[in-house]
């Protein structure tokens, strides 16, 4: 079973109601502890996520990644439709960056776990691209029946995340719960 996002559907993901369930400024909290001058968000679609970090943290350079050319192509358009100087746009695989070493204050893969076919890869790659006390934050379904988000039986449990986490080198890592409805937020340090 194929469960990537497909290009066909880009115009979901810039659907305001989105903004109603799983409004970017919650993450703003945790992203001020990370005190970003480099974020990056892996899997980074239209910029639903990146594009609201850019504008709240100016001084920041936000970079997008994703697998898909056309994916990277939207981005840049709201970008520079946003008149955003602090964005940048780069292809990835699912396991592999561009990023130099220790580049990355803060990485956020956000609705994108469920779809890994070896998390511990890519994880394995954020924690080299993060520097030192850097942070990551996982927001993807939580693995119980929502009105919103993929099939249960894509969907992967908050436990098995934070396992993964934790396999790859991360520390203090911690569940939240209560940010979004549909998700679980998991936020960890290298």
């Amino acid at each position: 079973m194929d469960n990537k996002f497909k290009v066909e559907h880009a115009h979901k993901l810039d659907n305001p109601e989105r903004l109603e369930w799983q409004n970017p400024s919650k993450l703003f909290p945790i992203l001020d502890a990370a005190s970003p001058e480099s974020f990056v968000e892996i899997g980074v679609g239209t910029g639903f996520w990146a594009l609201p970090i850019a504008e709240h943290y100016p001084k920041c350079r936000v970079t997008g990644l994703d697998i898909c050319d056309e994916m990277l192509a939207i981005f840049k358009k709201n970008a520079a439709a946003r008149k955003l100087s602090n964005v940048a746009a780069a292809l990835c695989d699912e396991s592999k960056t561009s990023m130099p070493a220790c580049s990355a204050d803060a990485v956020l893969v956000a609705n994108v776990y469920h779809e890994l076919a070896e998390p511990e890869k890519m994880l394995a790659e954020i924690h080299r691209i993060l520097r030192p006390g850097g942070a990551l934050i996982v927001v993807d379904w939580k693995s119980e029946e929502t009105p919103k988000g993929p099939p249960l039986e894509e969907r992967v449990a908050a436990f098995i995340v934070k396992k993964a986490m934790e396999k790859t080198g991360f520390s203090n890592t911690e569940t939240l719960c209560n940010v979004y409805p549909y998700q679980h937020t998991i936020t960890g340090k290298k």
